[in-house]
């Protein structure tokens, strides 16, 4: 199964505002990375304490249902880290409007391979509902400290040199990210991090409610 199904069903992006944000920006040539690099700059951020979130997918995946993903440490691992992975979603049939939270952890790695041009990226949960969702590796193009970029193979192949892309970054810290989507992938969206923190809020506010 396509890690886009992944995407719609557990990944999330909140619109900006009156509607999604396309990026529009600075060009940034972003030269080809070592891809040792590239693997342990991945490998320095799943092992980091730092939250570390959603923070911008090429446009045309960008309608998905589950908003604000975040990711937490739970312990590091050889090549990677457990983590755990949080987004929101809408309610039940019953009570659609409800404000409900996903969290499951899943191990995170990125290794390197003969076989292909860049870094792999996998993650699985042997124990949950992702493992289904996981069963392909997807290569990291581009990585910092502070972000880095996976491609969806497969995606847009009238267009090789801008193909349909995914950010993950330190939360609310995507510049890097951004800065290199502008040349190398497909027109993107951003997180809508202020609706992320009135999620937090409004949960917040619930649980205080229900004593949680």
């Amino acid at each position: 199964m396509l890690f886009e199904a992944f995407v719609v069903v557990f990944l999330g992006l909140s619109g900006i505002e009156a509607g999604p944000q396309r990026l529009e920006g600075k060009k940034n040539p972003n030269k080809r990375q070592d891809n040792n690099t590239i693997q342990q700059n991945v490998i320095k951020l799943l092992q980091n304490d730092s939250i570390i979130g959603l923070a911008l997918i090429s446009y045309n995946i960008s309608d998905v249902p589950c908003k604000c993903l975040r990711s937490r440490l739970v312990q590091t691992i050889e090549g990677g880290a457990v983590r755990s992975w949080e987004c929101y979603i809408n309610g039940t049939s019953e009570y659609p409007s409800e404000l409900l939270k996903r969290k499951t952890n899943v191990t995170t790695t990125v290794s390197l391979s003969t076989t292909h041009k860049y870094p792999l990226f996998n993650a699985s949960n042997a124990e949950g509902e992702l493992l289904k969702r996981w069963d392909e590796n997807y290569d990291v193009i581009f990585a910092t400290k502070s972000c880095f970029v996976l491609k969806f193979t497969g995606d847009n192949v009238s267009h090789p040199d801008h193909p349909t892309c995914i950010g993950l970054s330190i939360y609310k810290k995507p510049r890097h990210c951004v800065e290199f989507f502008v040349d190398n992938c497909q027109r993107a969206t951003l997180v809508n991090y202020t609706q992320c923190d009135q999620f937090d809020e409004e949960m917040r506010q619930r649980n205080k409610k229900t004593g949680c």
